[in-house]
């Protein structure tokens, strides 16, 4: 499975970080192209299951955050 984000046009050209719930990064993209899995963090350390939260900085054009959860 991957964490599949619609309206990728919205994001193009915006980084991408992935929090867990104590706020640390576990993963991060210059551009995100629905390729991650959620088995592991950018350091290829596996990550557990729980809340997580994600923000697309876009600069000046918009922000967009949200929460999803990782179950297996």
């Amino acid at each position: 499975d991957v964490w599949f984000v619609r309206n990728t046009s919205m994001i193009d050209g915006c980084p991408l970080r992935i929090f867990n719930n104590l706020g640390k990064t576990v993963y991060t993209t210059d551009q995100y192209l629905n390729d991650w899995n959620g088995s592991t963090s950018s350091t290829g350390q596996n990550t557990k299951d729980g809340d997580y939260y994600f923000v697309f900085e876009c600069g000046s054009k918009k922000t967009y955050s949200g929460a999803f959860r990782l179950m297996r």
